[in-house]
């Protein structure tokens, strides 16, 4: 699902055997409105719509990004391979993909493949560059979860009127020490 701000729709793919389902979805009510079905793009893992309205769909079964014209539900360009830069990205062994566009024209998003990696994909290159990657899965195809650090109880401390306060009492002791000692020196005959 992705938003396309520069026409105000709220668009959604379906990927089955068939290809690529493109819908309208009415944000009211919820009822969604079939575009056209792509034959080209089986086994779509997630739509992106930059704020100009250039979209992508990544496909699992090529391991690429495709441009594509949501509002026609076409591919309006070749496919273009997700690397790291040298080696494939195997999309079809990702479990959970999901990307969305930045306000600089890349992808950011995760997959899942031994840990989820966080990174951008420049959508005219295919290359995915990773930021983070992290122990955890992802908690769903389209959301994102961060690890939950350990819990580590938090380490007590004063504030400045409290060390203020703390400084007086030992001044205030220590004077104490020190008057206790003389009426002590001053109490012995010698």
């Amino acid at each position: 699902m992705a938003y396309d701000e520069s026409s105000e729709t709220l668009y959604a793919i379906s990927s089955g055997g068939g290809g690529t389902a493109f819908y309208t979805i009415n944000p009211n009510n919820g009822n969604t409105t079939h575009i056209n079905s792509e034959l080209a793009l089986i086994g779509s893992l997630f739509l992106a719509i930059d704020q100009l309205g250039n979209a992508w769909v990544g496909v699992a079964s090529s391991d690429e990004i495709f441009p594509v014209d949501p509002s026609t539900g076409t591919v309006t360009g070749a496919g273009v391979p997700i690397t790291d830069g040298v080696d494939p990205i195997d999309l079809h062994s990702a479990m959970d993909v999901n990307f969305a566009c930045g306000p600089n024209g890349n992808l950011y998003g995760a997959l899942y493949d031994n840990g989820t990696m966080f990174g951008t994909l420049n959508p005219n290159t295919g290359v995915l560059s990773e930021i983070v990657t992290y122990d955890n899965e992802l908690c769903g195809p389209a959301i994102f979860c961060p690890p939950i650090p350990p819990f580590v109880p938090g380490i007590p401390t004063l504030s400045q009127w409290g060390m203020f306060l703390f400084g007086l009492i030992f001044f205030t002791l220590g004077l104490v020490a020190v008057f206790n000692r003389k009426l002590a020196y001053a109490n012995t005959t010698v």
